[in-house]
């Protein structure tokens, strides 16, 4: 599967962004999930909380620090992770256009700048700024599955994406767009969070193991969260105000077009079944199933009467090892029907198949799908 490739241009100099987040944090500022989201960075490892709990404390007294040369020390800094002296003092003193509103060399970014250097010195306050820097321009890749296959992306930070069959993603830096379904293992202690968006919603994590879902004719997007946390912002579609839920190990969450965001219940084993080459349905509807059964097997598989259409299905089917015939027999079973050639996919239809199979209907006997 090979990716497709652009390159597009952003802002070179966004460091002040990680500046003024924990600035608006230690003023109480920012909305509740982004606080939440830096509080769950912060408390990832135990070392920027000694260091935010310093700075707080310096803000809270708004003490103004030592004499430190501050462009000495970004200078050394940056000669260290191998920027040039120029681009280092333009990033660090950025600000004074106003296109950050409060950073800079704003009384905000003194007071912040202040603080930081009182909690942990010059190198280390120049050391987290390059950290949380935006490269100075972003490749952006699409990945995609046909029905019928499934592939592993690895990202550069050893984070990796499981697609599902026809799915489409689209990776700049660490903002990933889903259309389809994806599973991520996103490696923990990243300097900024892991931002993934489908058509209605936006999950945002620091690192941990989830499952998004979201295909083109789905009104509902879901998120099953394996490990770890998540904040889920129903993002900026419903007419209301915006709406935004932590949610944690081994709970699913959905978000609906109207920006409704809640939890469903049921396991997440059973969700996230279709990573391990098995799809488990407990109560979804048959043209639910047969609609998924089509993208695993590469196969229009139909069902037009509206009763049927309606019937909960309780089957699970084991992709990697169960040919199509095999899973046509079991629908047939489960619905108290049978499945017809209808061009070149399949219709199921009520009532039972004697037990001669018509002659003129073949059915595959081995699948190149899902690996086999």
């Amino acid at each position: 599967m090979e990716p497709d490739t652009r390159r597009t241009a952003t802002g070179t100099d966004e460091p002040l962004e990680a500046w003024s987040r924990l600035a608006a944090y230690l003023a109480g500022e920012g909305t509740p999930e982004g606080r939440a989201e830096f509080e769950a960075w912060v408390a990832a490892a135990p070392e920027r909380g000694a260091v935010v709990g310093r700075a707080r404390e310096q803000w809270s007294r708004g003490r103004e620090p030592g004499p430190v040369d501050v462009a000495r020390a970004w200078d050394e800094m940056a000669r260290r992770k191998g920027l040039g002296e120029t681009r280092g003092r333009r990033a660090l003193w950025r600000g004074e256009s106003g296109t950050h509103g409060r950073t800079g060399t704003s009384w905000f970014g003194r007071r912040w700048m202040a603080a930081a250097l009182a909690a942990g010195g010059a190198l280390a306050v120049a050391d987290f700024v390059l950290r949380h820097a935006a490269p100075a321009s972003t490749e952006t890749h699409t990945y995609r599955t046909a029905p019928g296959q499934w592939s592993t992306v690895s990202m550069h930070d050893q984070s990796t994406i499981l697609l599902a069959p026809g799915t489409s993603v689209v990776i700049e830096g660490s903002n990933v767009s889903v259309t389809g379904e994806a599973y991520f293992s996103v490696v923990s202690h990243r300097a900024s969070p892991f931002v993934v968006r489908t058509r209605n919603a936006v999950i945002r994590v620091l690192g941990t193991r989830f499952d998004v879902r979201q295909y083109p004719a789905e009104p509902v997007s879901r998120v099953v969260v394996d490990e770890g946390k998540v904040v889920v912002d129903a993002g900026s579609r419903g007419v209301g105000p915006r709406v935004s839920a932590v949610f944690g190990a081994r709970s699913v969450a959905q978000v609906t077009d109207s920006g409704i965001v809640t939890e469903l219940p049921g396991t997440t084993r059973d969700y996230t079944s279709w990573t391990r080459g098995e799809l488990i349905f407990n109560g979804l509807t048959l043209r639910e199933v047969v609609a998924e059964l089509s993208r695993a097997y590469d196969v229009n598989i139909d069902v037009r009467d509206s009763v049927l259409a309606r019937k909960p299905m309780v089957i699970n089917v084991s992709v990697r090892q169960e040919s199509l015939a095999q899973v046509l027999d079991l629908i047939g079973l489960a619905a108290e029907a049978h499945c017809v050639r209808s061009g070149k996919g399949y219709l199921v239809v009520p009532g039972r198949r004697s037990l001669s199979r018509p002659v003129g209907i073949p059915f595959p006997q081995s699948e190149k799908h899902y690996g086999r």
